[in-house]
C-alpha cells in the first residue's frame, strides 16, 4: 500500500488523483486493507489477492492481477467462476501488446 500512495502522489502532476489512507468520510479515493465501504465508495478495486468480502453496495469491483503469475492467475481464475455462480455479471480485460486495455470475448 506504501508503493501504490507513493506513485498515486509522484507519477505525473497532470494525472494525480486525490486519495488518502485516513479519515474515509474525506476521500475520494481511499487506500485501505480493511473491510466494508467507510466512504460509500460505488467502485472497489482489488489488488495483491485481497479478499473482496460482499461487494453488494458496490457499482462495480475491478480484480487486478498480473496475468505471468500463476498463483495471481489461478486465484483470479477462481474468482471470476464464483462471481459467475453468483449471477455477477463478469468482464474480463486484457493489455495489449501496444498498451491499449481490450475487454475479452
Amino acid at each position: 500500500m506504501d508503493a501504490l500512495d507513493a506513485v498515486l502522489w509522484t507519477y505525473r502532476d497532470e494525472s494525480f488523483l486525490p486519495h488518502g489512507r485516513d479519515k474515509p468520510e474525506r476521500q475520494p479515493v481511499l487506500l485501505t486493507s480493511q473491510g466494508g465501504n467507510p466512504n460509500r465508495a460505488q467502485v472497489l478495486f482489488l489488488i495483491d489477492g485481497a479478499e473482496p468480502g460482499d461487494i453488494g453496495g458496490y457499482e462495480r469491483a475491478c480484480l487486478v492481477f498480473d496475468g505471468r503469475d500463476q498463483v495471481a492467475l489461478e486465484l483470479a481464475r477462481r474468482r471470476w467462476k464464483d462471481a459467475k455462480e453468483a449471477g455477477i455479471i463478469a468482464s474480463y480485460w486484457r493489455e495489449s501488446a501496444d498498451g491499449k486495455w481490450e475487454k475479452q470475448a
